[in-house]
């Protein structure tokens, strides 16, 4: 025979009680068959735990030692037992995100924290890259779920829009727009422009030819921090998100691009073929968002008040 856990059990219900009668009712079990198993354990060990006496039950220094040592190891495995149930619900485990710049910008960081409030014990790994790295580290099954601009193409990717955010030009504040409530694409046949390159470039720059001109490209930078510190140091103007209104720095101003079926969607994606609980859940919460998230940013709002002023 070897000790099992109902050994340990049973001892640590009378370790703690000091009395068999409160054991045996604390575990459910009758005196005797309580009795007869911490005989069993004190045979097994080769050494007595307990001294008894008709009006008492005390610990003796070996049974003080199993108790201290015993109790830290079952307490462990009652650590291990939730922590599996846990991960088995999704509520830990590593969730790995890409973003692109943009993504900051929109709901992504809203999305972040209520995922934390909901999984204290998920730990995050947020990684930055381009749209097209994203979408790589996607196919690749490199990370979990990615956020970038949409529409994502990939067959091998599920997507959810999260957002879409009208355009609005960055310029210098001593631009000659910036007087302007509203811009069109006219207004900016003669300028050149700061971009981040991608999709949205591509769709601007057709957009620019139906309009009867062929955008100046003048610089192409990683991201948007690095559009707007051009656009305040003048090398032109560029076209954004209404959502960088919230990180806009000084030195430069918004105003709404009107007249153009320019826009730019947030989709978070991830592999279909990923299968895991946390991603699941991920997944879950994606859609409850984006099923819910009809308000309007109060950029935005601010921005189209002062269009209409």
């Amino acid at each position: 025979m070897v000790i099992e856990i109902r050994h340990v059990r049973a001892f640590l219900a009378v370790a703690s009680e000091l009395h068999f009668g409160r054991a045996a009712n604390q575990l459910n079990i009758a005196q005797p068959a309580l009795s007869r198993t911490i005989q069993n354990l004190e045979a097994l060990l080769g050494v007595q735990l307990l001294e008894r006496s008709t009006r008492s039950v005390q610990l003796t220094p070996a049974g003080q030692l199993f108790r201290d040592q015993f109790g830290k190891l079952m307490r462990q495995m009652q650590d291990a037992v939730q922590a599996t149930q846990r991960m088995g619900r999704g509520e830990t485990g590593l969730l790995s995100v890409a973003y692109a710049d943009a993504a900051l910008c929109g709901p992504m960081p809203e999305l972040i924290r209520r995922f934390r409030r909901e999984n204290p014990s998920a730990k995050l790994e947020l990684v930055q890259g381009s749209p097209e790295t994203v979408l790589q580290l996607l196919a690749d099954r490199r990370i979990d779920c990615g956020f970038v601009p949409g529409p994502v193409r990939d067959v091998r990717l599920d997507a959810r829009c999260l957002h879409s955010d009208p355009p609005v030009v960055v310029m210098p504040v001593s631009h000659r727009l910036s007087l302007k409530t509203k811009v069109t694409l006219p207004d900016l046949a003669r300028e050149r422009f700061v971009t981040c390159g991608g999709s949205a470039w591509e769709s601007l720059r057709r957009l620019c030819l139906k309009a009867g001109f062929l955008p100046n490209l003048h610089q192409e930078v990683p991201h948007l921090d690095a559009l707007l510190a051009f656009v305040a140091a003048e090398a032109g103007i560029g076209v954004c998100p209404a959502g960088v209104s919230t990180s806009a720095r000084s030195g430069v101003v918004l105003r709404p691009l009107v007249d153009t079926p320019l826009s730019f969607d947030l989709h978070c994606a991830w592999h279909r073929e990923n299968t895991s609980r946390i991603v699941t859940d991920f997944a879950a919460l994606v859609a409850r968002f984006a099923a819910g998230s009809g308000a309007e940013p109060v950029a935005l709002r601010s921005l189209r008040a002062g269009a209409a002023s």
